[in-house]
């Protein structure tokens, strides 16, 4: 009995992939910024929408 060989014109879902670089300081300075605006924004714009709901109780 023969035995198939791996297919490999689909890469492996689950394999690791090495982590990304370090961004440049500029960037990375920004980049932080901005993450921390967003999730300001949505921790704001939750509560907002949970005092919105208990109003309507």
């Amino acid at each position: 009995m023969q035995r198939r060989q791996c297919r490999t014109d689909q890469p492996d879902l689950f394999s690791t992939k090495a982590p990304p670089s370090s961004l440049p300081g500029e960037v990375r300075e920004r980049t932080l910024l901005l993450i921390e605006t967003l999730l300001r924004e949505a921790v704001v714009s939750q509560t907002g929408r949970e005092a919105d709901h208990e109003d309507h109780r």
